[in-house]
């Protein structure tokens, strides 16, 4: 019977998915997270854009990018990608600027909004708009101006935070994993095939990022048992290892960057200030990475990760991302859109309660407790495992407060 449910959940999720890229067209998704933009081929500009971008890595190209993309909308003002691409670059132009780049955040709003104009539907345009405004407005004023658009779209569909394999090794890992939500012991057992499948194939990066992302996963689950980071600490170290390899391999993949980033990051969150300090500027380089290249990639994982860091970090970590014009607010803003598109997710509401916590804000954080405290599973199986673990989260930060 719980198998059938799950295969009726998978096929449910699945249809899901099918009807929303059938519903918001004009998008070229690598796979559910990727943020990648079309490029067109009605103007043999779009090919040097294309080149460009290839390199723009560490804001290189950026101003040069837009100058060309300027050319190409007036050339084109009825056409959608030259808006869409001048708000991704306005957009990393600012995060580059850090506090300096506010100006460059206002154009990528402009931008992103004449595209919404050309084409209401367009998932390429929602993601950028919900990436740009916690930057420069609270949520309350981009819900005023952008709100229908946002609330027509939620729920945005789930997926796995890493592109699917392929093969009987990782169809056997992933159904075992899939039955880690009532067993414990399927996901440990599901975390060791993906370390054997990175293992085997040790020039793949994606499956490096699967058995960093895994390990993380049974890390998690020990660390909501009342802080059992013994067992935790070495399913921390091997995502680490496996996050480091798949780095290697893939310099400039933000599931890479990410999963290396949450396993370090949870390994040393219960140590002193100063071990927290030592590590700050190799974690810091990491969450810039994943905030300017996607920072809503798995349920808006790089402001949830920022949440934890600062929660756990306190100042240290704070002035650290200052400089990159990332701060307390501007990631409870990200954390506030999130939960209106995936509000399936539970962690993302935790990490609200948490940063509120953190804050002195014991009323509002225990009210979204209450709220997690209280959910009903609905069959997502992309989020059953982080919810169950978050539940139990929430009932001892929940304790705590109270």
């Amino acid at each position: 019977m719980k198998t059938n449910k799950i295969i009726k959940n998978l096929v449910r999720v699945l249809t899901i998915a099918v009807l929303f890229f059938c519903l918001y067209t004009g998008n070229a998704f690598a796979f559910m997270w990727d943020t990648d933009l079309p490029v067109p081929k009605y103007d043999p500009a779009w090919t040097e854009v294309q080149s460009m971008w290839e390199h723009h890595w560490d804001g290189k190209n950026i101003n040069e990018t837009i100058t060309l993309v300027h050319k190409l909308e007036k050339n084109h003002p009825e056409k959608i990608e030259p808006y869409l691409w001048l708000a991704q670059l306005y957009l990393i132009k600012g995060q580059n600027q850090g506090k300096a780049g506010e100006q460059s955040l206002r154009q990528a709003e402009f931008y992103v909004a004449k595209a919404h104009e050309i084409d209401k539907n367009n998932v390429s345009a929602l993601k950028l708009l919900v990436r740009i405004m916690p930057y420069i407005e609270d949520t309350s004023y981009t819900m005023s101006h952008y709100g229908q658009w946002i609330k027509s779209a939620s729920p945005l569909p789930s997926g796995w935070a890493i592109p699917e394999m392929k093969g009987p090794a990782w169809e056997e890992a992933i159904s075992t994993f899939g039955k880690s939500t009532s067993d414990i012991s399927s996901g440990i057992k599901a975390a060791d095939l993906f370390n054997k499948i990175a293992d085997n194939n040790p020039k793949d990066g994606i499956a490096q990022v699967w058995a960093s992302y895994m390990n993380f996963n049974i890390g998690s689950y020990y660390s909501s048992m009342d802080g059992n980071d013994k067992k935790a600490m070495p399913y921390y170290k091997k995502g680490i290892a496996y996050g480091d390899r798949a780095i290697s391999l893939l310099p400039n993949s933000v599931p890479a960057h990410y999963w290396y980033q949450v396993n370090l990051a949870s390994s040393i969150k219960n140590e002193n200030l100063a071990t927290k300090a030592r590590y700050l500027n190799q974690l810091r380089k990491h969450a810039a990475f994943c905030m300017k290249e996607n920072s809503s990639y798995d349920y808006f994982g790089p402001a949830l990760v920022l949440s934890e860091m600062i929660t756990n970090g306190g100042w240290v970590t704070a002035k650290g991302m200052s400089m990159y014009g990332i701060n307390s607010d501007m990631i409870l803003r990200s954390l506030e859109l999130a939960e209106i598109l995936y509000p399936d997710a539970l962690f993302v509401k935790y990490a609200r309660a948490e940063l509120y916590a953190h804050k002195g804000k014991k009323k509002e954080a225990a009210k979204i407790l209450e709220e997690i405290m209280q959910y009903k599973d609905n069959g997502n199986i992309y989020v059953a495992f982080g919810n169950q673990f978050t539940i139990k989260k929430a009932r001892g930060l929940y304790n705590k407060i109270s």
